[in-house]
C-alpha cells in the first residue's frame, strides 16, 4: 500500500496571507515542509480521502483521472469542494447519508455514484476492506451525521476529531482502531489552546502513549503550531511523527499478502517444530 499526504493543514492553508509569524515566514521558504494545504490522503493512486478545494494543486491532471474511489469524512468545504474536479461516471463516492445529501445539493450535476455507508460496517473499496468509524467533529444535530474516520486495511485516518469526544466513552471505537492499526494518521490541529472540533496535540499525547499506536502521524497541523522541524523535534521523544504535504509512505497490507502454506496457532506450531 502506498500512501501520499496531499495536504496536511487546516481549512485555511499555511502560510496565511499577510501573516508574518514564525510559522508563516518559514512556510514561504522554497520547499518548506511547513507549507500546508487542506488535509487529504491518496492511497495507491486511486483511492482519495476527501477532495479539498485545492485538489488541482495537490494532484496533476493525469493523477486526477486515476481516482476511482473517494471516501468522504464529512461535508465541510475542506472535504468536499473539490469533488467536481475528480467527477466522472465510473467514480464511486462513499459517505454517510446526510453527507451525501449535502454533496448532492452542492453538486447537483455530479456523474459519480454516491454510495451510503453505515458506521462500523465494513465495505470493499478496491482491493481493501474499509471501515467507517464514527467520530465527532461538528456539533451533531438530527440533520447532520457524525464525521467519519476511515480505517483502510491497516491504516487509520482520523483528521477531524473533537477533543471532548476523544476523552469520552463515545470514542472507544476510535481508540480501539488507534491501538490496532499499522499506521495512525490523526488530527493535530492545535498546539496552543483548544478549538471545538479538533485535538490539541499536547493534550492528547499521554492518552496516545497509553493506546500504544504502532506508528502515528499528526496531520491537519494548524496555525498555532511551530514550524515543521521544531514540532517534529518536540514530538520525537514521544515516538510520534508529523506529516507534511507530499510525504509518501509504503506499507505491507497483511490482509492481501497472505502466502500459501500451513498456518497454526503458536502452541501447535511449537509442538510440530519440537517433535512433541
Amino acid at each position: 500500500m502506498k500512501i501520499k499526504f496531499l495536504g496536511t493543514g487546516p481549512t485555511n492553508p499555511i502560510p496565511r496571507p499577510g501573516c508574518n509569524c514564525d510559522l508563516c515566514k518559514e512556510a514561504r521558504k522554497p520547499n518548506s515542509k511547513s507549507r500546508r494545504l487542506s488535509s487529504s490522503l491518496l492511497i495507491d493512486d486511486n483511492i482519495l480521502i476527501d477532495a479539498t478545494p485545492y485538489i488541482e494543486e495537490q494532484l496533476k491532471p493525469e493523477e486526477l483521472k486515476s481516482i476511482e474511489y473517494v471516501l468522504i469524512t464529512h461535508a465541510h468545504s475542506d472535504a468536499v469542494d473539490g469533488l467536481d474536479k475528480v467527477d466522472k461516471p465510473d467514480l464511486k463516492i462513499y459517505s454517510l447519508p446526510h453527507t451525501l445529501d449535502i454533496i448532492k445539493l452542492k453538486f447537483p450535476n455530479l456523474q459519480a455514484e454516491l454510495i451510503e455507508v453505515k458506521p462500523l460496517k465494513a465495505i470493499r473499496v478496491g482491493k481493501y476492506n474499509a471501515m467507517p468509524i464514527p467520530v465527532e467533529h461538528a456539533v451533531l444535530t438530527p440533520k447532520f451525521d457524525p464525521t467519519l474516520a476511515w480505517k483502510i486495511g491497516r491504516i487509520l485516518y482520523a483528521e477531524d476529531v473533537d477533543e471532548d469526544f476523544f476523552f469520552s466513552d463515545r470514542a472507544r471505537h476510535l481508540k480501539n482502531a488507534i491501538s490496532n492499526s499499522e499506521i495512525v494518521i490523526l488530527d493535530g490541529a492545535m498546539c496552543k489552546g483548544k478549538l471545538r472540533g479538533h485535538l490539541n496535540i499536547w493534550h492528547v499525547v499521554n492518552e496516545l502513549l497509553r493506546l500504544k499506536p504502532h506508528e502515528l502521524y499528526f496531520t491537519q497541523i494548524g496555525h498555532s503550531c511551530p514550524p515543521h522541524e521544531q514540532l517534529e523535534k518536540e514530538l520525537k521523544e514521544y515516538g510520534f511523527k508529523v506529516a507534511y504535504d507530499g510525504l509518501v509512505l509504503e506499507t505491507k497490507n497483511l490482509a492481501h499478502e497472505t502466502k500459501e502454506g500451513l498456518y497454526l496457532v503458536p502452541r501447535h506450531a511449537r509442538m510440530i517444530y519440537e517433535g512433541t
